[in-house]
C-alpha cells in the first residue's frame, strides 16, 4: 500500500511539474502573439518568431499556433483559457494580413512549415480573383493546385 502511496505521489508530481511546465512557455507565447497581433506583426503572431532567422543568444518565443499544438499534441487537461482563445486566431489574423504579407507569409512557410498556408492562399487568390488581378491569380491557382492539389471551383 505504501508503494502504491508512493507511486501515485511520483506520478502526481511529474504530471503537475510537466502542467507547469507546458502552461508557463505556452502562456508566454500567447502573450507575445496578442503584442505581436496588437502591433500589426502578424505572421510572428501566428508563427512566432522566424527560427530561420533567430540567433544563438535569442530565446525561441511561438505564436498562436505553438499554443494549439502544444495543448493538443500533450494531451494535458485542464487546457487554459488561452488555449481556447487561441483557436480562432489563424484564421482571424490570416484574413487580417494584407496582401503582401500574405505574399511573405507563403513564400516563408510553403516549404518550412505549411500549416495554414493553404487558408493563406486561397484568401490571396480571392482577393487577387476580387480585383481581377490576372497574374497574381493564376500564379497563386498554380501553386493552389501544385503545391496543395486543391481544385478551384
Amino acid at each position: 500500500m505504501k508503494k502504491l502511496i508512493l507511486l501515485t505521489l511520483f506520478v502526481a508530481v511529474t504530471y503537475i511539474s510537466a502542467y507547469a511546465k507546458v502552461y508557463q512557455q505556452t502562456a508566454n507565447y500567447f502573450h507575445h502573439a496578442q503584442a505581436q497581433e496588437h502591433d500589426g506583426n502578424y505572421i510572428e503572431a501566428l508563427k512566432g518568431l522566424d527560427k530561420i532567422e533567430l540567433r544563438i543568444d535569442e530565446d525561441y518565443v511561438g505564436g498562436y499556433q505553438q499554443v494549439i499544438e502544444a495543448w493538443e499534441q500533450s494531451g494535458m487537461k485542464p487546457k487554459p483559457s488561452f488555449y481556447y482563445e487561441s483557436q480562432p486566431k489563424p484564421k482571424e489574423i490570416i484574413g487580417k494580413m494584407t496582401n503582401e504579407q500574405l505574399d511573405s507569409f507563403i513564400d516563408v512557410y510553403l516549404e518550412l512549415d505549411n500549416k495554414y498556408v493553404l487558408e493563406a492562399a486561397k484568401l490571396r487568390y480571392n482577393r487577387a480573383i476580387a480585383k481581377a488581378d490576372t497574374s497574381v491569380a493564376e500564379s497563386t491557382a498554380e501553386l493552389l493546385t501544385e503545391a496543395f492539389d486543391y481544385q478551384l471551383k
